[in-house]
């Protein structure tokens, strides 16, 4: 990055023009390395911004510390409301296999008088 590039020669239009694309090239490459850096937070920002250089990534961090928290959260709740489910239903279960008494037999004289 401290390499100046050089100045584009007068004479000869290809020779014009491979200087035109070194410059261009240096400068995208800068660009490059800028953007790179920042989003990678390993270099500072630009000079306008008042943030300091791991200020983006420390936020990132912060969210996905955040979003997986919340995930957690959320299965840990599912799991315990699966469970209570789980144990009613065994509950209600054992309540329908419960012993009943038996039923008292139709008599005889209502059978016959349609009673039952």
């Amino acid at each position: 990055m401290t390499e100046t590039p050089p100045e584009p020669p007068a004479e000869g239009s290809e020779q014009a023009r491979i200087a035109r694309l070194e410059t261009e090239q240096a400068s995208m490459s800068g660009k490059i390395d800028r953007i790179l850096g920042i989003v990678g937070g390993g270099a500072s920002p630009p000079a306008g911004t008042d943030e300091p250089a791991g200020k983006s990534a420390s936020i990132a961090e912060e969210i996905r510390a955040q979003l997986d928290k919340r995930d957690a959260d959320e299965k840990t709740k599912a799991e315990k409301d699966a469970q209570g489910k789980t144990i009613a239903d065994l509950q209600a279960m054992m309540k329908e296999l419960a012993e009943k008494p038996p039923e008292e037999p139709v008599k005889r004289r209502h059978k016959i008088m349609g009673w039952t």
